[in-house]
Parts: C-alpha cells; sequence; structure tokens
C-alpha cells in the first residue's frame, strides 16, 4: 500500500476483514517480475533437467498442501495403510 502497489478496501461482506486489489501500478510490477521469473525458471530447467524440475515442483506443491501434515501422518481413522482388514459380522 505503501508503494502504491495494492489497495486495501473494507469486504463489503464483513466489515472486519480487508480486501486486497492490485493498483495499475501493481498491475504492471506484476507483469515485469513474471517476465523475470519465466527468464529464472528457463534457465533453471536447462541446467537442471526438464524431468527433475518437474519432480521438484511436484514434491513442492505436496509441501505447500494444506493438508501436509495429515499426508505425512496420517491420522488411523483416516488411513488403511498398515492396517488388518475388517472382519464382517454375521446379522
Amino acid at each position: 500500500e505503501r508503494d502504491g502497489l495494492v489497495v486495501l478496501d473494507v469486504d463489503p461482506d464483513d466489515k472486519r476483514n480487508r480486501l486486497a486489489k492490485l493498483t495499475a501500478k501493481g498491475e504492471g510490477k506484476l507483469r515485469e517480475t513474471a517476465s523475470l521469473w519465466q527468464v529464472a525458471q528457463d534457465r533453471f530447467e536447462s541446467r537442471f533437467g526438464v524431468a527433475k524440475a518437474k519432480a521438484l515442483r511436484e514434491v513442492l506443491a505436496v509441501i505447500a498442501a494444506e493438508d501436509f501434515g495429515e499426508a505425512l501422518n496420517p491420522s488411523p481413522a483416516r488411513s488403511a495403510v498398515g492396517r488388518r482388514p475388517r472382519r464382517r459380522r454375521n446379522g
């Protein structure tokens, strides 16, 4: 906000919240940095390898997921791994 890249507005649905919105200057900065980001990605892939870069992005996506902790340490109720099959009860 200080640099004129974003503005904060009151959320009309909940006055306690603020909504961030890019200004025209912010959108220009985003376009500028997107091209720089693409150059960095291309350089990384050319040196690291496309397949390894893809695999790294997939792992990072798992780590960044909201349920990452659950994926690593599933609760017994949510995971069937390591559990014995349930017996069917008659009747």
